[in-house]
């Protein structure tokens, strides 16, 4: 018996698109006076200085594509290296 990938070459992979939709909750914390009291305070005037100065992020920027756009761009790739969509 022979397996499906001798013989002609005619065997192609395939490929199962699955998309996830996750979408991250705000980083805003809590402000409360319960989560200032686990911080000293050279620790919360830090993070209150770190809030303050703009653009101090070294966080690449991630951009946003919507699970259509996702899908298709994995299916573009999928194909092109000769994927069979299943």
């Amino acid at each position: 018996m022979e397996s499906p990938a001798s013989g002609n070459g005619a065997h192609k992979e395939r490929a199962f698109l699955v998309g996830i939709d996750y979408r991250r909750r705000s980083h805003k914390p809590l402000r409360s006076n319960n989560t200032r009291a686990f911080l000293t305070d050279g620790a919360q005037a830090a993070r209150d200085s770190a809030r303050s100065v703009p653009g101090t992020s070294k966080a690449p920027s991630i951009p946003q594509f919507s699970a259509e756009e996702s899908l298709d761009e994995l299916r573009a790739l999928a194909t092109s290296a000769g994927a069979e969509i299943a």
